[in-house]
């Protein structure tokens, strides 16, 4: 286990089934009875526009760490044919993906701040744009090293073999 989860989600009973985990993704699974409700589709815009977002963010961040990390390679003396897989489109691809990422969010700040066919007003923006992704809470702290500083090795043992 690499502790990426809470301890308690580790437990299984006797017939193997992990009855914690279920638990909460039943838990999950009740949001679907929120649309039931008055505020139902708020909800739902809500919700639907904090996972697109985050989609957003995450594939960002995806991207960056890809460029971040054939930087820190290349600065250490590492060649690409030491590398078990390579992205198809290489390193240009992750700057497209990047750069294609933050234009997709500056559109969507930009359709939220003024939407198409109405008056600009907060609660249409913070229904639509509500950023609150966890990339952007992580990214900083690694930021601070430089390319050669970087660990590149760290558990390559476990794919060389």
């Amino acid at each position: 286990m690499n502790r990426m989860a809470p301890d308690f989600l580790k437990y299984v009973d006797a017939q193997g089934r992990p009855l914690w985990c279920i638990v909460l993704q039943l838990a999950f699974g009740l949001l679907a009875f929120i649309n039931e409700a008055d505020v139902g589709t708020q909800v739902f815009t809500w919700l639907l526009s904090l996972s697109a977002l985050n989609n957003l963010f995450v594939w960002a961040s995806i991207c960056l760490s890809h460029i971040r990390f054939r930087r820190g390679w290349a600065a250490q003396g590492h060649t690409l044919d030491e590398l078990p897989y390579k992205a198809q489109f290489g390193v240009i691809g992750s700057y497209i993906g990047f750069f294609l990422n933050m234009v997709a969010l500056i559109a969507t700040f930009y359709v939220s701040l003024f939407p198409i066919g109405a008056d600009p007003n907060p609660e249409s923006f913070f229904t639509t744009f509500s950023p609150s992704p966890p990339p952007s809470r992580c990214t900083p702290a690694g930021k601070s090293k430089r390319a050669a500083d970087r660990v590149c090795m760290c558990g390559r043992a476990r794919w060389m073999c």
